[in-house]
Parts: C-alpha cells; structure tokens; sequence
C-alpha cells in the first residue's frame, strides 16, 4: 500500500528536523497498546520517506490530562527499540506538552 507522503507537522530540511504532534488520550490505559502501535507505524513511515539522519520528534499535546500513570520514559525507549530492530539506526525523541 503507498500512502504517499508522509504527514509531518514540521520538517526543515538543512536542519534534517521533523516533527509529528499527537493527541491521544492517555488517561484510559486500555489505549496504551493502540497508541503505541499507532506511533510506530506513523513513525517508522516517516522516517522511510525522510532523509537518512533526520531527527524526528514526537510530541504528544497531554495538556489537561492526568498521565501520571503513564511511564513515557518506557514508552519511548520501546518506541526506540522496535524502530531500531526495524530500521536499523534512528534518531527519534517523544516530547510531552503538559
């Protein structure tokens, strides 16, 4: 399937910078494994259509909910991991707007 270009909010080409902002709801933690699997493949689509070496950022807009519970360093590092045992090396960072 080509889903063409991939949607970045923000890309900057000489800085090799994209941005992808999400908004999901973080509260209910039976989203956990939807939102995880959603992140991936959009990122992982992404970087395919970026040049290699592009920094992508994922924010997540969590303003007004309670993430307490929610481990975002964990979510990150497997985030990571699965792209990397997929892609091989990647720059990737998960950024919170609370």
């Amino acid at each position: 399937m080509d889903w063409k270009e991939p949607y970045l909010d923000y890309y900057n080409k000489e800085a090799r910078s994209a941005t992808l902002i999400l908004n999901f709801n973080f509260e209910d933690s039976s989203n956990l494994t939807d939102i995880f699997q959603y992140t991936f493949s959009h990122v992982a689509y992404a970087l395919v259509h970026v040049p290699e070496g592009t920094m992508v950022s994922v924010l997540f807009d969590v303003r007004g909910q309670n993430t307490e519970s929610v481990n975002f360093k964990q979510f990150e590092t497997q985030l990571k991991e699965r792209l990397m045992r997929l892609q091989g090396k990647v720059r990737v960072d998960v950024l919170l707007k609370n």
